[in-house]
């Protein structure tokens, strides 16, 4: 576990967590280390992104190529205003949400002085359905499969034996849990989305799971703790 000014990096195989420490919900943003470099999420912030970026430029001494969106909400796609040059995926809910949010919400939020002025959310240039497979170094793939859960435009990532779940899961650490979040996901993001999600990812055959907000947990921990929260809101 390393630890730089505003952010904790851990490291599990190829795949490095960055999670940010000043905000109080422990947002993550992972990267890929292989044939490409691939960011999953990103911060919201400027100073987040460029302490992110600084890191990633001396750590793989190259740039990132893909962004990929683990859903629309701002905390993980804000920070894609400050990247240059990086090719977007997201399922293709994503953009819907996206545009809808930057004509009716974004100039609340900067005249609220929660989001920079000038900074809005790029939108992905690469949409799809159901699934999206990105192959890799050495047979590997990436498989991203939508997944309606926190949000209906939600997906989750495979990469080995390790699945990244945005906020469909999430570590101990934050409160907040029921989609949906403002502003609303509604009439698509529903509570039993969320129950088939957290059973597809339990049944799901892998050793890691990377939650969007909060650190590891052992798998089953993980799922017990979220379907805990579940019964509590709905």
């Amino acid at each position: 576990m390393i630890h730089i000014n505003k952010l904790k990096v851990n490291k599990l195989e190829n795949v490095y967590v960055y999670t940010e420490l000043i905000s109080g919900f422990f947002n993550n943003v992972s990267v890929i280390d292989d044939e490409e470099l691939i960011l999953i999420d990103t911060f919201k912030t400027r100073e987040l992104m460029e302490e992110l970026m600084e890191n990633i430029s001396d750590t793989f001494n190259r740039s990132v190529s893909k962004i990929i969106y683990t859903h629309w909400h701002i905390d993980h796609t804000l920070g894609s205003h400050f990247i240059s040059n990086a090719s977007i995926i997201s399922t293709n809910y994503t953009n819907k949400y996206l545009e809808k949010f930057i004509s009716n919400d974004l100039e609340r939020l900067v005249n609220r002085g929660i989001i920079e002025n000038g900074a809005k959310p790029k939108l992905s240039d690469v949409e799809f359905e159901e699934i999206y497979n990105i192959e890799l170094f050495k047979g590997k793939k990436l498989v991203i499969k939508h997944l309606p859960g926190h949000t209906y435009d939600s997906l989750v990532v495979f990469y080995e034996d390790i699945l990244i779940v945005g906020d469909t899961l999430l570590g101990n650490e934050v409160d907040v849990f029921k989609p949906p979040v403002i502003p609303p996901d509604a009439p698509l993001s529903k509570e039993e989305h969320l129950e088939t999600a957290i059973e597809f990812i339990n049944n799901s055959n892998v050793v890691h799971i990377i939650t969007g907000h909060g650190y590891m947990l052992p798998k089953i921990e993980l799922i017990q703790s979220n379907l805990n929260r579940l019964k509590n809101i709905i």
